[in-house]
């Protein structure tokens, strides 16, 4: 172990006396993070975070009015919720469908008559697959509104019951007194204060362009490290140095596992100093989770060593691991999502963005950032270890033509 850490030694040592290697390595990612970032702000603080929200209002008793009037239009939502109303709910639909509207709510019929004699009913939402979080705010004020009934009128039902029972009212009132106490939702702020915090939870999924840019372009750059350490393997097989060391008394395993922690060495190096560089230059506010920040920083850099290997064994010569390896990282990084802002997208195009590892290590860091902690890295993290270990396996094996391995 003592020969291949001192062979990966030497391969840090050797890149880090090149200073084209540490422009490329650290210059250029912390340029494009600090130009991305400032050119495409806006994109992440600019924009209004609206919801068209279109209404069938089959009812237009009082309970439907006090759900568009005074929640869904409160002071506080007024300005993330444009109403708009369509006449039947297949239209509404149909404008959902289309993307004219965010998301659809159906007021039933007879709702208001129908709580009021304690009788079941219920609203319908719906809402696009390409706003899925929007969507749900609307189906949270909506569920929240008909548990705000609900338990009204258990309560006004139980005082009624109440004041029957010791003959303060007669019979034939409980029925309009519960219909009486049943609009005075008192508790509508609390409706409106979920709605606040579901758009809070909604626009918080990104953090800023700075800290978004700086997860992106930095595992774009591990990759690019990795790739860097591959091409150096593709130099010394010509220059002869492998075949200087298989006839050192070196095992042919602790040349292979040296180099291939020269790689990670290498990958590692380059993404300490860029995080460091970001967050002091740039401000960038990486996680309240050092547990999680350090598995996530280890399961990436090892992933995309993996991932290096595997596309040294293909390359032939230095020339394509110069010119395929940082297109190949581009492209992972561009499926990713990672060039530009994905916030909503749909279920089969996030089931495409996640064949990339970029995906998987962005997806770790953005629930860092987001505050969470180590639990929330656990699975982008395992995926990162078991594509990193088939690309490894893939990758040692297919060096075998080296005559590396035995």
């Amino acid at each position: 172990m003592k020969k291949a850490l001192r062979i990966a030694w030497k391969d840090l040592l050797i890149k880090a006396r090149d200073p084209l290697s540490f422009v490329i390595l650290l210059v250029v990612p912390l340029a494009l993070i600090m130009v991305l970032g400032l050119a495409l702000a806006p994109t992440f603080r600019g924009q209004p975070f609206s919801i068209t929200l279109v209404v069938v209002d089959q009812d237009r008793g009082e309970l439907s009015r006090i759900l568009q009037e005074e929640v869904f239009q409160a002071e506080a939502l007024k300005d993330l919720f444009r109403l708009q109303s369509a006449p039947s709910p297949e239209e509404a639909r149909q404008w959902v469908l289309r993307g004219e509207a965010t998301a659809a709510l159906i007021i039933p019929e007879g709702f208001t008559a129908l709580v009021y004699e304690g009788r079941s009913t219920s609203l319908e939402v719906l809402s696009s697959t390409d706003a899925p979080l929007r969507g749900q705010i609307v189906k949270s004020i909506a569920e929240g509104f008909m548990t705000e009934i609900l338990s009204r009128r258990a309560m006004a039902e139980v005082a009624a019951a109440e004041l029957l029972s010791r003959g303060l009212i007669k019979p034939e009132e409980i029925s309009p007194l519960v219909q009486s106490w049943l609009p005075q939702l008192e508790q509508t702020r609390s409706l409106v204060a979920l709605g606040q915090q579901t758009e809070q939870s909604a626009q918080s999924s990104l953090p800023g362009a700075m800290g978004y840019y700086a997860i992106s372009m930095s595992v774009m750059y591990v990759l690019f490290s990795a790739n860097e350490g591959g091409r150096s393997l593709l130099q010394e097989r010509r220059t002869g140095t492998i075949n200087r060391l298989l006839s050192a008394p070196l095992s042919r395993s602790a040349i292979l596992s040296g180099k291939i922690l020269g790689v990670c060495f290498l990958a590692l190096a380059q993404f300490l100093l860029v995080i460091l560089v970001a967050t002091l230059a740039y401000g960038v506010r990486w996680t309240d989770s050092p547990l999680g920040f350090v598995l996530m920083i280890a399961c990436t850099v090892g992933c995309m060593s993996g991932l290096g290997v595997l596309l040294c064994s293909i390359y032939k010569t230095e020339a394509q691991a110069g010119a395929l390896g940082p297109a190949v990282a581009m492209i992972l990084t561009f499926l990713a999502g990672g060039m530009f802002v994905f916030g909503q997208v749909s279920p089969w195009m996030n089931a495409v963005m996640h064949i990339s590892p970029v995906r998987w290590a962005m997806d770790g860091f953005l629930q860092l950032m987001n505050g969470r902690g180590v639990g929330a890295v656990l699975l982008p993290a395992g995926v990162l270890v078991a594509m990193g270990a088939a690309f490894l396996l893939v990758g040692v094996l297919r060096l075998r033509r080296w005559q590396i391995v035995a």
